[in-house]
C-alpha cells in the first residue's frame, strides 16, 4: 500500500503507525502508538530528514564553506550560463579583489563544488545542508542574515523583506511551522529545476519570543 501511494519511508511509517493506533484494542496500546506518532512527527519535522543532499562536506571544508556568504554565492553564480563564469567576470559581478575571487574559486574547485573548462568555472555538485546542531549553522545564519541588513536600505521593488511579531496559540504555531517546512521543501524543490538565470536567498525565521 504504501508503494502503492509513493510515500516516503517516514511517511509510510507514519500511515501504518495510524493503522495500528486505530486497530488498537486497549487503552495501553492506543497510548504506545499515539507515542510513537507523536516521535515520528517530530522527526519529519526536521528539515535535514526531508531534503535530499547532493554533497556531505568534511568539518574542515564546512569551516571554510561556511565562513562567509561569498563561497555560496560566488558558487552558485557559476550555474548561470551553458558554459559557467571566469574569474574575471565573477570579480566584476561581485566587486571583488581577483586575487579573493582566486582563494574562493580554488576552494570550490578542489571539494568537487565547481569544475574548470577552458578557464571558465561551473557548477559541480548542485546542494549542500547543514543539519540541525552542526556547529557552522550559526556561521550559515549570521552570513545571510548580516547581508540583509546590509541591503535593507537599498532593497527594490521586486525583492522583499518581511518582519512581523504576533501573539497565536501553540496549535497556531504548530501549525504553521509544519506549513513552513513544506514550504521550504517546494522552495529547494522549485529552485532546483529552475533554470540559473539570478542568484537569491531566502531567510526565514519563525520563533518564540521570551
Amino acid at each position: 500500500m504504501a508503494e502503492y501511494l509513493a510515500l516516503s519511508e517516514i511517511e509510510a511509517d507514519y500511515f501504518i503507525l495510524l493503522v495500528h493506533l486505530e486497530r488498537a484494542g486497549t487503552i495501553a496500546l492506543k497510548k504506545y502508538y499515539r507515542n510513537k506518532i507523536e516521535i515520528l512527527r517530530e522527526k519529519s519535522l526536521k528539515i535535514s530528514n526531508r531534503i535530499e543532499v547532493s554533497k556531505v562536506l568534511s568539518n574542515e571544508e564546512r569551516a571554510v564553506f561556511y565562513s562567509s556568504h561569498i563561497y555560496i554565492a560566488i558558487w552558485l553564480f557559476t550555474s548561470i550560463g551553458k558554459t559557467g563564469k571566469t574569474i574575471d567576470e565573477i570579480a566584476e559581478y561581485f566587486d571583488l579583489p581577483r586575487i579573493r575571487v582566486l582563494e574562493v574559486i580554488r576552494f570550490l574547485h578542489e571539494t568537487n563544488l565547481c569544475v574548470e573548462q577552458n578557464g571558465h568555472y561551473k557548477m559541480g555538485t548542485q546542494s549542500t545542508h547543514i543539519e540541525k546542531g552542526s556547529p557552522h549553522l550559526l556561521h550559515h545564519y549570521r552570513n545571510w542574515r548580516l547581508l540583509s541588513i546590509q541591503k535593507s536600505e537599498t532593497i527594490s521593488d521586486e525583492e522583499l523583506m518581511y518582519s512581523a511579531a504576533v501573539s497565536l496559540s501553540k496549535k497556531d504555531f504548530e501549525a504553521l511551522r509544519e506549513e513552513m517546512v513544506s514550504f521550504i521543501k517546494k522552495f529547494l524543490k522549485t529552485a532546483h529545476e529552475s533554470p540559473a538565470e539570478e542568484v537569491a536567498y531566502l531567510n526565514l525565521d519563525f520563533l518564540r519570543v521570551r
